[in-house]
């Protein structure tokens, strides 16, 4: 998950960070970042935008800054062009109006079990005995291990194909399962989380027990759900796992991009990231994006949630900026799911402390996000199953 930008009401430093660095041609150049810093009421940490330089001319850039900043990434397709709305035959627009309860997909949603939640998150966190897992950093070895696990979870969950995108050198992949649909194959919805994470400076754990193996989790548990209940889907449905998430969306963007370029036709694309802290004292909550979002996807999916998840108090969230962005940038219908109305509260957000075994971190909440987003998914993709 990446943070909130200065709209948010944090504070532009006027002094630009200067970074030199050796190009792909072998130039010397000067890159010039802007620093912001958001306000006390946010956790600690500084945003660095406004790059002059596109990531991919600075390869080892990640590797020097501390871990606490962010690089927004300088699209190279050029100016953003999202999606202005939804049209009336759209499959959503028209979901949105025949939407009602169904006991039969309640049940399925009710399948969602902490048990399992918990053995996923701990066993990608490092807490779970006999986990491997220090670190699921993007440019670490271990993020294509974890890749490859995921990779081998979902096989055993019967996906129709599961892939390994490899789309940057030294960062790990993408993992892609598929599940074909049978009416209407050539419409894809895709669900999506990141597998990276990020720790604190100078410390090699990166556990990332929320940012997000809380919605990596919730991926593995969708797609238990559907062997455990032989679920065929309408539409095709995709469930991706995407690494460099917290670099800047690389490998949702190379993705996105991909399927534009072979006029991929996406009906509905969600991600989840940071689904599992709750303020103590707080209720469950279950919220959206205020911005960098498709409104008539959002709307349905409050629709969603509030019929199938009605204990969760739904609301909005400026918290940003997550994989599907970047698909909402190339023009398909996407939004987010978050833990929380308002900004990011978990104390431990990009810092080697986020674990799971803390205070705060309840899967209660990720149970309530899993139920919202697999209904979600069920709902589009036009899931068939036994009532």
């Amino acid at each position: 998950m990446h943070p909130q930008s200065e709209s948010d009401g944090s504070v532009v430093d006027d002094n630009a960070v200067q970074l030199p660095f050796t190009g792909v041609r072998g130039r010397r150049k000067i890159c010039r970042f802007t620093t912001i810093d958001l306000p006390s009421t946010q956790p600690a940490y500084r945003i660095l935008v406004g790059s002059n330089c596109a990531p991919v001319e600075t390869p080892y850039l990640v590797d020097v800054l501390p871990s606490n900043t962010e690089i927004l990434p300088v699209r190279s397709q050029g100016p953003v062009v999202p999606l202005a709305g939804l049209p009336d035959d759209h499959p959503i627009v028209q979901k949105s109006k025949t939407l009602k309860h169904k006991k039969s997909l309640q049940a399925l949603v009710d399948q969602v079990d902490i048990k399992t939640l918990e053995k996923d998150v701990t066993w990608l966190s490092g807490e779970a005995s006999g986990s491997p897992f220090i670190t699921r950093a993007s440019t670490s070895k271990q993020s294509l291990e974890v890749a490859e696990w995921l990779q081998s979870q979902f096989e055993s969950y019967g996906c129709d194909s599961v892939e390994l995108m490899h789309y940057r050198e030294r960062f790990g992949p993408n993992v892609i399962c598929k599940f074909k649909g049978t009416e209407h194959p050539d419409e894809h919805v895709i669900i999506g989380a990141h597998h990276d994470s990020r720790g604190s400076l100078f410390n090699p754990r990166a556990p990332g027990a929320d940012d997000d193996g809380s919605g990596t989790s919730m991926l593995l548990q969708v797609a238990r759900i559907i062997k455990a209940n032989n679920v065929k889907f309408g539409r095709t449905f995709v469930i991706s796992a995407f690494s460099g998430e917290e670099q800047g969306l690389f490998g949702s963007a190379a993705l996105a991009k991909k399927m534009k370029e072979y006029g991929t036709t996406i009906t509905m694309m969600i991600q989840g990231d940071m689904l599992a802290y709750r303020k103590p004292g707080e209720p469950i909550q279950i919220a959206f994006p205020a911005r960098y979002h498709t409104p008539e996807v959002s709307a349905l999916l409050r629709n969603v949630t509030q019929l199938y998840v009605p204990d969760a108090i739904v609301g909005t969230t400026g918290a940003c900026c997550s994989d599907h962005q970047s698909f909402w940038e190339n023009g398909f219908p996407a939004t987010a799911f978050f833990e929380r109305n308002g900004p990011i509260a978990d104390p431990k957000y990009h810092n080697s402390g986020d674990l799971v075994h803390r205070e705060g971190y309840d899967f209660e909440q990720l149970r309530a996000s899993t139920k919202a987003m697999m209904a979600s998914v069920f709902e589009v993709a036009d899931a068939k199953y036994d009532a």
